[in-house]
This record gives structure tokens, sequence and C-alpha cells, in this order.
């Protein structure tokens, strides 16, 4: 009996259920983490390892994985990950104690490498190239809502059950995905007679870990000192020998040659600079509205929810719009909102005031909700089929490392403040502001850097 095909619609609305697990998983989780540190009497260090877990496996494993499903099926991988995810969080739930909540997190983390990297290829396999960016854009408003839920739900199950009760939200959600994309998602396989280059998985993994893992801790163990500076050696080292061995490997785990493709390159780095600036953003200022301005953290919550409310009327809109005028001007004219956001939240007169820092969050709202879909659907445009898989690991790989990236320049330029201003008194002072401004000048060059890497695809368009 043939296998019943269902519209493309159908297929997006299954993928999406999936996909809000992750997001919403990950902001209801942040919200409890102080609760958890209390109950479990941990240190904020160790609680911090609840998020590092998780990091620490996705960001290594997207990219195998986006390959995998290349090779052997990308809904099996998809559907896969999204079991793995809800036992861990079934089990996160349960744990009798920190070692065993650490561990659940990375089976999280495994299960979310495989249905993150999976799912733009997905989509993007589902939808002809003329609707990709207006699928794209519905994947990321999904996204961006389950971002603004995920702290006020967060706040309001930790403070009525407790939270444990905060990792059982997401199971249902993704039980119910793995089941109805087993029978409504089309399997999508195109890297056909192609093996799995196994040495380069481990070599990437060996790679990207240390990597990750510096980065996460390298504010708190000290970026000069030995364990950080030995994982960075260690990272550096491996992925050169990565690059050769992806060079001779007959099919490599990622195709060097998609590099040498301008917007795919142009606009991973685009990506990766964005995500740097929002989370730069998004550390500092939530330290200066509790410390400076005295508010409370669930006022705090609403004001940083923001930018995610202001996206989610755009992200749509604007993947539709990039499927007519195609992507390059959208992401441009993104950046530049970006860019005026981190201008006037770092050099505005009057100082940091509330009303400031919430036109400077509408702004990069603005200038989110134009820029993601289109360069999403770049990346995802710019590759053959057969490297969707790959081309989806990448990309979330990259927005993971600006968002790592970002919390470490952040907590840098105001751990380094805070070592000279040990006083508590001292956030109230002109001091703390001047640092936190800082960590949003550090963002806008960054950001200001990758406009100039969205101006080359003119140039190279042209050529």
């Amino acid at each position: 009996m043939p296998r019943k095909t269902y519209g493309k619609y159908t297929v997006l609305a299954v993928i999406m259920l999936g996909q809000v697990i992750g997001p919403l998983d990950g902001s209801m989780l942040g919200v409890a983490l102080p609760t958890i540190g209390e109950d479990l009497d941990i240190g904020i260090s160790a609680v911090g390892w609840v998020m590092v877990a998780y990091l620490l496996m996705t960001c290594s494993l997207m990219i195998i994985f986006g390959r995998v499903g290349d090779v052997v099926g990308r809904r099996k991988i998809f559907v896969w990950g999204l079991f793995l995810f809800s036992a861990g969080s079934v089990l996160g739930g349960l744990s009798v104690n920190y070692t065993m909540l650490l561990a659940t997190r990375a089976l999280q983390g495994l299960g979310g490498a495989m249905f993150s990297s999976n799912l733009p290829a997905l989509v993007t396999s589902a939808f002809p190239a003329e609707e990709r960016g207006k699928a794209l854009g519905m994947t990321a408003t999904a996204v961006a809502a389950a971002l603004a839920v995920g702290p006020l739900l967060g706040g309001l199950i930790t403070g009525t059950l407790g939270w444990r009760f905060v990792f059982f939200v997401g199971p249902p959600f993704g039980i119910a995905a793995a089941v109805l994309s087993l029978k409504i998602v089309p399997e999508s396989k195109l890297a056909t007679g192609e093996s799995l280059d196994v040495a380069g998985a481990l070599l990437l993994l060996g790679a990207l870990s240390p990597l990750v893992l510096a980065l996460s801790q390298g504010r708190i163990w000290g970026w000069g000192s030995p364990q950080v500076i030995g994982l960075f050696a260690v990272a550096v080292i491996l992925a050169f020998i990565f690059v050769l061995h992806e060079r001779k490997a007959r099919h490599p785990i990622i195709d060097l040659e998609l590099f040498k493709i301008p917007a795919f390159t142009l606009s991973n780095l685009a990506s990766f600079s964005t995500y740097n600036a929002m989370q730069v953003v998004g550390f500092a200022t939530p330290f200066f509205l509790q410390y400076s301005m005295g508010m409370a953290p669930q006022r705090v919550g609403l004001v940083m929810g923001i930018s995610n409310i202001v996206a989610l009327f755009l992200l749509s809109t604007s993947g539709r719009l990039s499927d007519r005028i195609g992507s390059t001007p959208l992401e441009t004219a993104g950046m530049a909102l970006f860019i005026i956001s981190l201008a006037l939240l770092a050099w505005a007169g009057g100082g940091l005031t509330l009303l400031l820092i919430i036109i400077g969050l509408v702004v990069m709202g603005l200038g989110y909700g134009v820029f993601r879909s289109p360069n999403y659907s770049a990346v995802m445009g710019s590759v053959p089929a057969g490297r969707l898989g790959v081309a989806g690991g990448v990309n979330g790989t990259m927005r993971t490392m600006g968002f790592m990236t970002g919390i470490a320049v952040a907590g840098s330029v105001m751990g380094s403040w805070a070592a000279r201003r040990p006083d508590a008194v001292a956030y109230t002072n002109t001091a703390f502001e001047a640092a936190v401004r800082n960590a949003y000048i550090a963002g806008f060059i960054v950001v200001v850097a990758g406009l100039l890497l969205v101006l080359l695809k003119y140039h190279f368009r042209k050529s």
C-alpha cells in the first residue's frame, strides 16, 4: 500500500511542534537555575554546568549529525533526536542528585543536536525554492514564540510546582512530534551511496568539545589559565588535523568546498556576529537592571523578552519577502538595525535609563526579525540538496558559538570591572554603567564586522 502524501504545511506544522521543545526547555530552565542551585545545594559555577552540559553536547555534535542525516536519512535522525531529548527531559525531572542531572542534560544535548541539525534540511526539502524563506521564517517565528513564553512559563512552574516540573513540559510535544513525523514527514536523504567518515567525525568532536568548554569556562577559570590555554591549543591542533583529513576523505563530514560558496560562508559568519551581539546584550543588561536599577527578577524577565516579542511580528514576513527580493538586502537592513540598537545602548547621552534600554531592545528585535529568516534561507539555499543536513549543522554551530562568545565577551568585560570593585555598593556606581556600556561596544564592533561581511555578498554576486 503506497504511503499517503501530506501537504507541505502539515509537514511543516509537525516539524515545528518538535522544534519548539529545545528553545522552550532552555528558556524555562534559565529561570529555574537559582532554585535548582538552592535545592541541590550547589554554587553558581556548578549550576552553570546545567546549561554547559547541554551546549557542550549540542554544539559539538550538530555538524556530525547533520552529515549523518544526509547519509542515513534526515527524518530518521530527527525522530531519534526527539525521543532522546524527551527521555532526557523526563529523567532530568526525576534526578536524585546533581550528577544525574548533568547526565540527563547531556542526553538532552545529544537529542537536541540530532533534531536541530536536520530540521532546516527537512523544511527546505518540503518546500520549493521560491517558498523556502517563508517556510524557514515560520520556523523562526515558532522559536521566537517559545523563547518569549519560556521565561514566563518557567517562572510560574518553578514558583508553584517546583523546578522538576519544568522538565516535564517538553516531552509531550517531543513524543507527539516524533510519532507524527514517522507518519507525515517524508524521508529526506540525497547523499546516496556515501558512507560516514567516522575518523573525521571523531576529529571534529575532538576539536569542538575543548573549544566549547574553553569558551564556557574561560571567564571562571581565567582566560590565561593553563586549563583554558590548553583547551584552546588542543582545539586548534585537532582542527588543523581535521582539515587535512577532510581534504583527502572520500566522503568527508564537511565538504570543504562549501566554504568556497560566498553566500554560505558569509551568511554563516553574519549569523555568528548577530547572535554574539544579542547575547552580549542578553547577558549584560539583566545585571544592570537588577543591581543598578533595583528591578525585581520578574520585571527583568519581562523587559528582556521585548526583543523576541517584537521579532515575532517580522520573522515570517521577512522570510516571505526574501523569496521575492533575495536575502542580502534584508540581511543588510537587519544588521544595520542591530548596529543602531547597540550604538544607542553604548553611546546615547543621559545615561542608561529604562526607556533607553527598552528602545534599544525594540530596535534589536526589529533587526533580528528582519535578519534571521533571510539569513537562514541564504545558508540553506546556497548548498546542493545532498548537503542540506550538514549545512543546517554548520549554521546551528555558528549560532551557538556566537551565543557562547557573546557570554564570554560580556562576562569578561564585566568581570574585570567586578574584580576592581568587589563591593556590592559599587553596582549602583556609574562605573558599573561604564562596564556594561563597554560590553555593548564590544557587541557593536562584532556586528559592524558582520555587516561588512554581508556587504561582501554584493561584490561576489556582481562578479
